[in-house]
């Protein structure tokens, strides 16, 4: 989510990451689902605004489906645990998580600017 801040701006920087906070570690340290993952969800709807037009919500969901689907193959899993085995010792400092929170956002970006809330977010601007 903070990733996706800078990208598309919307003045709430502090309180984004606020909220994306808890989801570090796989929901609070549980290595459950990754941050990345649902912080990627939660991103498409804070780019799409508190209120999308008709049938922007079916299409946050798509969105956040073709998301998660690309992300867990080029991750090798959604579960942090999971990844995070994967990752092993190349992980040190977290240098991979943080290489696969700019990928997440990368291509945040680009389904974005691939559908209509290109268009919606620009014209808000």
């Amino acid at each position: 989510m903070l990733a996706m801040s800078d990208v598309y701006p919307n003045g709430a920087k502090a309180e984004i990451a606020g909220v994306a906070s808890g989801l570090c570690g796989g929901m609070g340290n549980k290595k459950a689902t990754c941050g990345v993952f649902t912080g990627g969800a939660a991103a498409l709807g804070l780019v799409a605004g508190k209120a999308p037009q008709k049938g922007g919500n079916k299409q946050i969901r798509e969105l956040a489906s073709r998301y998660h689907e690309t992300l867990e193959q080029e991750a090798g899993g959604q579960i942090c645990e999971e990844i995070l085995k994967q990752m092993g010792i190349r992980n040190l400092n977290k240098r991979l998580c943080r290489k696969l929170t700019r990928r997440g956002s990368e291509l945040l970006a680009q389904l974005i600017e691939q559908s209509e809330l290109s268009t919606r977010t620009n014209s808000d601007k």
